[in-house]
């Protein structure tokens, strides 16, 4: 999954409008039950996303009723997730995070040379090569471990922290944290696993009227191309999968 298919999941929060209510709760140890701070916690494949005070306590604003996965992620701590169905009513939780146990997976060291050609390749699989990826742009590439298996043809990559790329293009910020991703040259097949959430980019009044204009072609355009692609039986031949 590209960057871009994934915009098109959650282009359409903008334009609806619905009841909203809020998300709060702490975040702490399961051994001490201790708060813990600076905690990322968000909406999996949302724009809802804050971090935890130093007491533990967040609170997650406006959020539109329906199903979530909520994900806290601190270093040091194993990944927790839970389901939360949002209504009408506050939800409030408690969120025990478990200190991790097992060994990190270690920094991949490269030479500059290899680090940057395996980069390439993972933003061209990963963004994809359209003039609204050409406006995207990874902030923090070194915190990608990637391996490049030469035999097999193949790129595996991870993050233990927030990978973070902004759209310029559509005016997002979008964070992943990707737990797998490999890229085959043999089978021409990229697939990867991991959570993200998007943040809005600071912007001039005429900024964000663009945004939202080339966010409505985005959306609204593809689905026009998928029905018309369904239509004429050539979705494989227009790239939809």
């Amino acid at each position: 999954m590209s960057i871009n298919r994934l915009i098109l999941l959650l282009l359409f929060f903008p334009f609806v409008t619905y009841a909203q209510t809020t998300i709060s709760g702490k975040v702490t140890t399961s051994v001490s039950h201790t708060g813990i701070g600076k905690v990322s916690v968000f909406l999996s494949n949302s724009s809802y996303g804050t971090e935890s005070a130093d007491d533990g306590s967040f609170h997650l604003v406006n959020v539109k009723p329906g199903q979530y996965t909520l994900v806290a992620s601190s270093l040091g701590y194993q990944e927790y997730t839970q389901s939360v169905l949002v209504g009408r009513d506050p939800v409030n939780l408690e969120i025990p995070l478990q200190p991790k146990v097992e060994q990190l997976r270690g920094v991949v060291i490269t030479s500059p040379a290899d680090f940057k050609k395996n980069l390439e390749l993972f933003r061209k699989e990963f963004i994809g090569t359209t003039e609204n990826s050409k406006k995207c742009e990874i902030m923090n590439p070194h915190t990608i471990n990637m391996v490049y298996h030469g035999r097999k043809l193949t790129l595996e990559a991870w993050s233990d922290d927030f990978v973070i790329v902004e759209n310029k293009a559509l005016g997002y910020r979008v964070k992943f944290l990707i737990d797998t991703f490999s890229t085959s040259g043999v089978s021409g097949i990229t697939q990867w696993e991991g959570k993200a959430y998007f943040e809005e980019l600071p912007g001039t009044d005429e900024q964000k009227k663009e945004w939202k204009q080339k966010r409505q072609e985005t959306y609204y355009g593809s689905a026009r191309n998928f029905f018309r692609s369904l239509y004429n039986s050539t979705l494989t031949q227009d790239g939809f999968i």
